[in-house]
């Protein structure tokens, strides 16, 4: 089969097709033809070089079809459509992935948004409401609003009753897109400092749940308008590592900072996801949940798709297709 292979770290250049052979099957896994894998923001920093430098296949998440089955397999049959999260990498025409970490997408109402859903919906949701507790009528601040997790994760604090969802962004050309996916408030900060804004939104009470792509003086600003009993979550391979925090409003406010890795949600705690996938699976399969597609490759686009993801210019999903839709 064919698949993208990384033999060195690098430029997006290093984005290179081989011929490898199709993944081995254990007893409680399922092959997968690859209709699509989407393009994230890990992907690029382990293509850079910020993981391991042997040859890899990069790649977290994919959208196709069961073309096989281990032996001890009872909860699939072939030719079901699936979003997974296979054990090796998802750039590649097929892949293996285990039971717990396959999930049947019933109907499908657009392919492209499918094959961008999976890894973006998932982080979405852990961040939102399995460690942001979002409850209703509470108010929602997040970082990177533009991005496939920022996207879905302002939808699904809709969906959950959020008041007010405020999003940042450093563009003013996303504004009025962000706006028609559902944020009540977008502030550009290259004009506005989202500090004042939230609060000024809030009537002064803060943000009760923020969601943290950035970390550095964001981090340490974000706690400064957050509510009372505020939940401040920490995703991502971008964050600034070192901040300065004074911690005496966070321990008389009550607030909490969490960190989060969806990564290490699905390698330790299967179980877990399968609880997400109760809400996360219906409202993508439904429609609830819309997947923005800003750009659509070719496997043999690898290279052109980490380089259009790498100008963050886009709002929404960069995704490999192998699909003619």
């Amino acid at each position: 089969m064919q698949a993208i292979v990384v033999d060195s770290l690098g430029d997006a250049h290093v984005l290179q097709v081989h011929n490898v052979p199709e993944p081995q099957l254990g007893p409680r896994q399922v092959l997968i033809q690859v209709l699509g894998s989407s393009v994230n923001a890990a992907d690029v920093a382990r293509r850079r070089g910020i993981d391991k430098v042997e040859p890899f296949i990069p790649g977290l998440d994919t959208f196709g079809e069961i073309v096989g089955m281990g032996t001890e397999v009872t909860k699939f049959s072939l030719g079901q459509r699936v979003i997974a999260f296979p054990k090796e990498g998802s750039y590649a025409e097929y892949v293996a992935a285990d039971e717990t970490h396959a999930f049947v997408m019933d109907p499908v109402p657009d392919v492209l948004e499918a094959i961008g859903s999976p890894l973006a919906a998932f982080t979405a949701y852990n961040v939102i409401k399995r460690l942001g507790q979002l409850v209703p009528g509470e108010s929602v601040l997040i970082h990177g609003a533009s991005g496939g997790v920022g996207v879905l994760a302002g939808q699904m604090a809709k969906l959950l009753g959020a008041k007010t969802v405020i999003g940042t962004t450093r563009s003013a050309a996303k504004t009025d897109q962000l706006k028609q996916l559902g944020f009540d408030v977008v502030v550009d900060t290259t004009v506005d400092n989202f500090k004042d804004v939230t609060l000024e939104v809030t009537g002064g009470e803060g943000a009760d749940v923020v969601l943290d792509i950035l970390g550095g003086n964001v981090l340490s600003q974000s706690i400064a308008c957050m509510a009372r009993f505020g939940r401040l979550v920490c995703i991502g391979t971008n964050l600034a590592g070192h901040v300065d925090v004074d911690v005496t409003h966070i321990h008389a406010e009550c607030k909490s900072i969490i960190g989060s890795s969806f990564g290490l949600v699905r390698r330790f705690a299967p179980g877990v996801m399968q609880g997400m996938a109760k809400d996360v699976i219906p409202w993508l399969a439904h429609g609830d949940l819309r997947v923005p597609i800003a750009g659509v490759f070719r496997l043999s686009e690898a290279a052109a798709a980490h380089a259009s993801f790498e100008q963050s210019t886009h709002v929404g999903k960069i995704i490999l297709s192998m699909t003619e839709q």
